[in-house]
């Protein structure tokens, strides 16, 4: 019995060793495990924060996508309206050509127009010229005539003083003659009636109706100077001026020995006014168109207006 017993022990030893060694083995076995454990918990940690790590990648990244996707619908939305911009471009560009050639048709048009017009404004000032030299030319020809005009005048002047003197002689003459009888008629101052002398070409019996005819002797016209009749001067005045018509009325008419085709010369004191032709002539009155006229010069009432050399 008392062998059962240490076989007993002793098996229980060896049972108990074994437990020993396999609880050893699984003390190792866990030990070992539970290392790796940590460590796949670790590398389990480690890709956990790798993926949530990767997720926010992921994250961005589709955020990022959903930005350049709305970048490149803005960039089509951008292209679509810079397309339909170059299309009006082109349009005005077009528009810009067609107008820029029609200037340049234009500038042509008015180019050609200005040569026409500088070529007119050649011609013009030429002309002008022209009429310049024309006016200098008229100036001296009228300065000439006005020099003659006064030395006419001058002339005028000493004939009328001849002329008045000749009709004093005149008066004198008639006084010496008036009541002579017809035997003293044979001359006069003994000089014959049909020889030099106021009744040069006049017959006796002419001279002798002329003397008897109302008791008075009445002359020929005197001659005086260039052989024309002595016409005694006619002096009027104006009494109406009618420059619509070109008219004027003089106070003086054939009563006074005024006849048509008379030529009368427009004074204001000395000053020359114009000239005027009897176109029309009655008793009282005569009417006369104006001929010329000074420049600027304007007919008044009261103008004297002195008989010319028709």
């Amino acid at each position: 019995m008392s062998r059962k017993p240490a076989k007993l022990r002793a098996s229980a030893g060896i049972v108990h060793v074994l437990l020993l060694s396999f609880c050893l083995g699984l003390f190792l076995a866990g030990a070992t495990g539970m290392g790796f454990l940590i460590s796949q918990r670790e590398n389990a940690d480690r890709l956990q924060a790798h993926l949530v790590q990767q997720e926010r990648s992921v994250q961005q990244l589709e955020m990022r996508s959903r930005g350049l996707k709305q970048s490149y619908r803005n960039l089509q939305t951008d292209e679509l309206a810079w397309r339909q911009r170059l299309v009006q471009l082109k349009d005005q560009i077009a528009r810009a050509e067609l107008t820029y050639t029609q200037i340049r048709e234009k500038l042509f048009e008015n180019q050609t127009y200005a040569d026409q017009v500088e070529a007119t404004q050649q011609r013009v000032a030429e002309e002008i010229e022209s009429m310049r030299e024309q006016k200098r030319v008229h100036l001296t020809k009228a300065e000439q005539i006005i020099e003659e005009n006064k030395e006419l005048e001058r002339k005028m002047i000493g004939l009328r003083n001849k002329v008045s003197l000749a009709g004093r002689d005149y008066k004198m003459l008639s006084k010496e003659v008036k009541g002579a009888t017809p035997q003293s008629l044979g001359g006069y101052g003994g000089v014959p009636l049909t020889q030099d002398g106021p009744f040069a070409n006049t017959d006796s019996s002419e001279a002798i109706a002329m003397a008897y005819a109302d008791g008075s002797y009445e002359l020929k016209p005197v001659v005086v100077g260039d052989g024309r009749p002595y016409r005694p001067p006619i002096e009027s005045a104006v009494m109406k001026v009618n420059l619509a018509h070109q008219f004027i009325v003089l106070d003086k008419g054939s009563t006074d020995g005024v006849q048509e085709g008379m030529v009368f010369d427009i004074k204001r004191g000395t000053e020359w006014l114009g000239r005027i032709k009897t176109v029309m002539v009655e008793q009282g009155v005569a009417a006369c168109d104006i001929l010329s006229s000074k420049e600027d010069a304007v007919f008044r009432i009261g103008d004297v207006a002195v008989l010319g050399d028709s």
